[in-house]
């Protein structure tokens, strides 16, 4: 809904035109809502996007970390675990010091 400062901003506007102008005008500020809106829409879009990707990706690494973990109860070394799962050694080594600090 418009203010009431934008109605007579626009009717202020409008008087200075002709009937010809006045569609333009019409035209040209229905356009720049429309531009505003899909600017909008496209800002929205993109960041559910960015958090969809992200929720993937933590997703992916849950699931390797996860994978390592049952590995890594299996005695398989570490190396091959952060190789196969394509973790980080570090991470790897991480995981099977806490599987032994539970023992």
């Amino acid at each position: 809904m418009k203010s009431l400062y934008h109605k007579n901003f626009l009717m202020k506007i409008r008087k200075n035109f002709s009937n010809d102008d006045n569609k333009e005008l019409r035209w040209y500020t229905q356009n720049s809502i429309w531009v505003a809106q899909r600017d909008a829409y496209t800002i929205r879009d993109n960041a559910k996007q960015r958090i969809r990707e992200e929720a993937l990706k933590e997703g992916a690494l849950q699931k390797a970390e996860e994978a390592a973990i049952e590995l890594l109860k299996e005695k398989i070394p570490a190396e091959t675990i952060a190789k196969c799962e394509k973790l980080p050694l570090e991470r790897v080594l991480e995981l099977q010091k806490g599987i032994e600090d539970k023992k």
